[in-house]
């Protein structure tokens, strides 16, 4: 009879997880729903913003995660066994789940979009399963080798988190300031127009 330690015990939940992860990269396509009636005076754009607004946040959460586990045995003792690692890790796999979930609505809706909409889902779409990716490798490579998280190839991965999440939290910040100033402006063009036809 196998007898597993407590922390294989820990480990089986995310190794069983693992796949989820690996599902969302290699199969980025989503499914459409049928068009109903609602489809027709359907918001899509406001929807997009909203969209982008929650990735954003999940991507700025997956940021945070990413340092906390960059400050091993630097500035964190807590920090220098796996479980503590397996745990984050843990939560930033359920937050870039639900970034892919919200890239695939985007990637469903975009057709619908204004451009400069469309661009923002365009460009960001590489980072968001670039993310999967590196996160998808930390949390293979801590369920082979709990043992060895000073290997290069694992900070390499949680530094790749770091990175792709930092990326897009800016990106996205970038365009949530674009927005602002585009509705900025279409008020100003309104209120002008109003002005100068009375």
């Amino acid at each position: 009879m196998t007898r597993f330690s407590p922390r294989h015990v820990y480990l089986i939940p995310l190794m069983f997880l693992t796949p989820g992860l690996m599902a969302a990269t290699k199969n980025p396509e989503c499914t459409v729903g049928p068009t109903t009636a609602a489809s027709y005076t359907w918001n899509f754009s406001n929807e997009t913003s909203q969209l982008l607004q929650k990735l954003q946040a999940k991507a700025l959460t997956v940021r945070d995660e990413a340092a906390h586990l960059q400050a091993v045995g630097r500035d964190n003792p807590d920090l220098t066994g796996w479980q503590p690692h397996a745990a984050i890790l843990n939560r930033a796999r359920d937050n870039v789940n639900d970034m892919d979930r919200i890239l695939c609505r985007l990637r469903t809706i975009k057709r619908v979009d204004p451009s400069w909409q469309q661009r923002e889902i365009a460009r960001i779409t590489p980072t968001t399963l670039e993310l999967t990716d590196y996160t998808q490798a930390a949390i293979a490579f801590l369920g082979q080798h709990e043992d060895d998280l000073w290997s290069p190839d694992y900070r390499g991965d949680v530094r790749g988190i770091y990175q792709r999440a930092s990326k897009l939290t800016n990106s996205l910040g970038n365009f949530e300031e674009y927005t602002a100033d585009r509705q900025d402006m279409q008020r100003l063009g309104r209120e002008l127009h109003v002005r100068s036809s009375s």
